[in-house]
């Protein structure tokens, strides 16, 4: 077995995250809304300086109405999908950056064009009490 160390900007992944459920997702929504459209911050860690970006896209998701298939409600009016962008301010051609595509999963959720996406079962929705 080799090991072949990749460059900090040659490495992907996929992660579905699903501890706190929608939380994550409907938090972006909201610092979105609060943002009109993105937010900005900034950082120091280890005295370098950090800038972080939130912002959205059109998603490619069904919106599911009032609620999802398994019955929790559902207030959003638009459906999105957020992109989570950290980098180093002193970065100037992106090597030290983390990019994360925020999309909300469900239980029998679809595509715009009707696909159902796989999603595993034992993914749940746990909504904050507030939520509802």
């Amino acid at each position: 077995m080799q090991l072949i160390e990749t460059a900090p900007h040659e490495f992907a992944a996929h992660f579905l995250f699903a501890e706190h459920g929608l939380d994550p997702f409907f938090a972006c929504d909201s610092r979105i809304k609060d943002g009109d459209g993105s937010q900005h911050a900034e950082f120091e860690f280890e005295g370098e300086p950090w800038q972080v970006t939130l912002s959205y896209r059109d998603s490619g998701l069904e919106h599911p109405g009032d609620q999802l298939p398994t019955g929790t409600k559902f207030r959003l009016a638009e459906m999105r999908e957020f992109e989570l962008t950290v980098q180093s301010a002193e970065d100037v051609v992106s090597e030290q950056s983390f990019h994360a595509h925020i999309a909300p999963r469900w239980q029998g959720m679809k595509s715009k064009s009707g696909s159902e996406i796989s999603i595993p079962n034992d993914l749940e929705e746990v909504l904050p009490e507030s939520y509802f």
